[in-house]
């Protein structure tokens, strides 16, 4: 799925699948045909998720009858709210199983159909893991009290791209492709929402100077991405812009390995739950990113934390740091985190006399 939570739970189904104690099954939509190179616990079998749409997934709870159901909340392959606000209700009438869940962003209002359906969520729950460590202040009152003794988490998300090692030759193999000569190529990596800032690339680059990369979708129909091409083509950096549009992991990271930066401005800071950061932070490239917990210059980690409002900030960080680089980072921590995964399904599992324990 070209979703953020689909990524993520790729990385994590893989890193699961390699442990001879979990038996898995992944069910998603069937929006992406089947491919020859699908593995066997992958199940393209939904056409969405309302719910009338849901007997793909009551009929792995019947003949599957897992230990676990672990559903990832909120993604953008669900579209609806109806039928993921079910899937812990039905795990349990239908297999009996225990429920994990993962929210991936901040609680919804309740006045919203989101936040009814993560109340529904919380009730539901036997353990709960979020990848933002202040997840908890943000737990109201209402939403504590549903998830009454869930067990909480704080596990961390990783890079959901490969790290690669370029030779100087690759990277100007790359730079000639796309047309920026000897200009410094700064990236972006990621969905171009407005809360992400990206607009503010074309005022901390340096248009006499830079060639922007924005990798990742756009849609002319977006206002927000209406105004991030207009910007493209205008002076003073028309023609310097190149848009990817989607691309596999594999080729995001070699783009984010051939940049010279990679560029996150977040409004409202970024973290260790950003998994475009971490994909950027991996291939070694200098990595320039907002945030309200850190500041300055990382040498060990090759980044730069800038406030969020501070585009002057990032302006100068970026003229100190642009083309630094440190050796990648092969170990992208999936193994750690499926690992982390593994003790709290043992926590939560009760295996029922009929079935395996391993599901």
């Amino acid at each position: 799925m070209r979703c953020g939570v689909g990524d993520y739970t790729r990385c994590l189904a893989e890193s699961l699948a390699g442990y001879e104690s979990i038996t898995l099954k992944v069910l998603t939509t069937v929006s992406l045909p089947a491919h020859d190179g699908d593995p066997s616990w992958l199940h393209r079998s939904m056409r969405n998720w309302q719910l009338g749409s849901l007997g793909p997934y009551l009929q792995l709870l019947r003949d599957f009858q897992p230990n676990i159901v672990h559903a990832q909340y909120p993604a953008r392959g669900y579209s609806v709210w109806t039928g993921p606000a079910v899937i812990p209700i039905l795990a349990r009438a239908w297999s009996r199983a225990s429920v994990v869940e993962t929210w991936h962003e901040y609680p919804y209002p309740a006045s919203t159909m989101a936040g009814c359906a993560m109340l529904a969520l919380a009730a539901a729950a036997n353990a709960l893991i979020y990848v933002r460590p202040d997840y908890p202040q943000h737990i109201n009152e209402t939403l504590s009290k549903l998830l009454g003794r869930a067990k909480r988490h704080f596990v961390p998300n990783a890079s959901v791209v490969p790290a690669v090692q370029l030779t100087d030759q690759e990277r100007a193999q790359t730079r000639a492709d796309l047309g920026c000569g000897a200009r410094r190529l700064i990236a972006f990596f990621g969905f171009a929402h407005p809360h992400k800032g990206v607009d503010r690339l074309f005022h901390i680059a340096d248009p006499t100077r830079d060639h922007l990369m924005l990798i990742g979708e756009l849609y002319e129909n977006d206002p927000y991405h209406a105004d991030l091409i207009r910007l493209a083509t205008s002076p003073p950096w028309r023609g310097h812009v190149t848009f990817s549009g989607f691309v596999e992991p594999a080729r995001a990271a070699h783009l984010l390995a051939s940049a010279d930066a990679a560029v996150f401005p977040f409004l409202e800071g970024g973290g260790v739950w950003n998994s475009s950061v971490h994909a950027a932070v991996s291939q070694g490239t200098f990595t320039l990113m907002t945030s309200h917990e850190r500041s300055g210059y990382s040498v060990t980690e090759n980044v730069y934390y800038a406030i969020p409002s501070g585009v002057d900030q990032m302006r100068v960080a970026l003229t100190q740091h642009v083309g630094t680089r440190i050796p990648p980072d092969t170990t992208a921590g999936w193994d750690t985190i499926a690992k982390r995964h593994i003790e709290i399904y043992g926590e939560v599992c009760q295996p029922v006399q009929d079935k395996d324990a391993r599901r």
